[in-house]
């Protein structure tokens, strides 16, 4: 088998792995189990997230830019994290049909850590702001959402003892904010910046 079949099944393996995982995760979560917490590195958790869907940006034109602050560590179920940035990406990726910016950027202050995730999309009209974490509702096209992936975003934040905000502008674009406990208040931030097409 040539080399490049059998990295490519190695990824294939990786994903399957990484999606029953997700997916079990998910069925705990929806019956109110406890969360299995560790301390994470929110900036390693990011990229994780994001490798599968990097091929994807590359095809549709949408240039990624990473702004992270160095030693951003949390107390968080990895696995519920990595399916908050998986589906905000996603829903990023979605909004920019004709290409565009996905800026995801961390930093902390002496309270919190703040993951940003910002697209130049489409953007959410005024009146849908309010109804953006409501199971069910989405205005995306048949086919494309159920309507679920941000209410589970917001449930997964909030048992966090997170928060999460959304501001948008029709046209330029949205920024989900997400706000977690800081654990290493102690430690002063190095911002180092990079981007990858």
């Amino acid at each position: 088998m040539p080399d490049q079949a059998k990295k490519d099944l190695d990824k294939i393996e990786d994903c399957v792995i990484y999606s029953r995982e997700i997916i079990k995760k998910l069925m705990e979560f929806s019956r109110q189990s406890s969360m299995c917490k560790e301390e994470i590195n929110l900036n390693r958790v990011i990229d994780n997230s994001i490798t599968f869907l990097e091929a994807r940006c590359i095809k549709e034109g949408i240039k990624i830019v990473r702004q992270y602050t160095e030693n951003i560590i949390v107390s968080a179920d990895p696995t519920q994290i990595n399916q908050v940035i998986t589906n905000l990406t996603i829903n990023a990726i979605q909004a920019m049909k004709n290409g565009g910016k996905l800026i995801i950027s961390t930093r902390k202050n002496s309270k919190n850590v703040i993951l940003s995730i910002e697209d130049t999309g489409t953007g959410i009209s005024s009146e849908n702001i309010s109804k953006t974490f409501m199971p069910f509702f989405t205005t995306k096209d048949v086919g494309e959402g159920t309507g679920l992936g941000l209410s589970v975003v917001y449930g997964i934040i909030q048992n966090h003892n997170g928060d999460i905000k959304v501001s948008s502008e029709p046209g330029k674009g949205t920024i989900f904010e997400i706000c977690l406990p800081n654990i290493c208040s102690n430690v002063h931030p190095n911002v180092y910046q990079g981007e990858r097409t």
